[in-house]
């Protein structure tokens, strides 16, 4: 098994990208303790190609049945977009320090924790496919949005727990004169989907 560590100064930069190409798998993501960098992401087993290029972080994952697992840390100073092209699973997101500005997964998610920050005005999380054992977590006093197209079952959200539900599900949980949340959208079915406070 190999391991290899990848990174970047940040200089000024205060907006970046986290884009995987291929889908993301076995991966924990934390803030970056150093500031002068911009993340730092270790890979252990077969080796994904990670590059950058302005202040946009790229990751491919081989086409390969050998196992891959890693971390990736990316600086709080920074505001984020994180995209997974191609599906998403066995994540650990651990965003609390780390400000987004949108995330996306396409091809569905299974196995996925998001642990987000204090929003920026109403954030988008796209989920484009079904969702799996998914939970997510903002923190107390932020609203949230869910859609949920096809159905539903074992969804919660916040103090609602929904057993099984048919066609489009909309839910929402916004304080009078809230201006601050997370507009959650699946394209698909979901199965254990929570969307819940810290």
């Amino acid at each position: 098994m190999s391991s290899g560590e990848h990174t970047a100064a940040r200089g000024r930069t205060t907006t970046g990208e986290l884009e995987f190409t291929r889908g993301a798998s076995e991966l924990r993501i934390h803030a970056e303790q150093d500031p002068g960098r911009l993340f730092t992401a270790k890979f252990h087993g077969h080796q994904p190609t990670v590059s950058v290029a302005r202040a946009t972080v790229s990751v491919r994952y081989p086409h390969s049945a050998l196992p891959t697992s890693g971390e990736v840390a990316l600086n709080p100073a920074v505001i984020w977009v994180i995209q997974a092209h191609g599906g998403a699973h066995d994540i650990d997101a651990g965003l609390t320090n780390v400000p987004i500005a949108s995330l996306g997964i396409s091809g569905g998610a299974s196995r996925v924790t998001l642990r987000l920050s204090e929003p920026n005005g109403w954030v988008p999380i796209r989920i484009g496919g079904g969702a799996s054992n998914v939970t997510i977590l903002r923190p107390p006093h932020v609203g949230a949005r869910l859609r949920v197209k096809r159905g539903a079952a074992q969804l919660t959200f916040d103090e609602q727990h929904l057993g099984a539900v048919g066609g489009l599900i909309r839910l929402e949980s916004s304080p009078d004169g809230m201006t601050t949340g997370y507009d959650i959208h699946v394209a698909s079915a979901a199965n254990r989907l929570t969307v819940a406070t810290a």
